[in-house]
């Protein structure tokens, strides 16, 4: 008797679990809807541009570093 217990409550967990699945939105449809007050880019510029032959042209300014040495094991020490 315990055992058709234990199997009618998987069985429901098992049609709740695939309703709910089945009816919750997928990240594509939240993905294409539109968020007019998210801007993935405040506060940041793009490090280049496309040219007319679509390659993607870096600037130079944002390009260097100066006098970076690395961060290798022993750093900081």
């Amino acid at each position: 008797m315990l055992t058709k217990v234990f199997a009618g409550i998987a069985a429901l967990m098992a049609i709740w679990s695939i309703t709910d699945a089945y009816t919750q939105k997928s990240a594509f449809v939240l993905r294409e809807e539109k968020q007019a007050n998210f801007s993935p880019r405040r506060g940041t510029s793009a490090s280049g541009y496309y040219n007319n032959r679509g390659i993607w042209i870096f600037n130079s300014g944002r390009s260097s570093y100066g006098g970076f040495q690395g961060g290798g094991p022993g750093s900081g020490k």
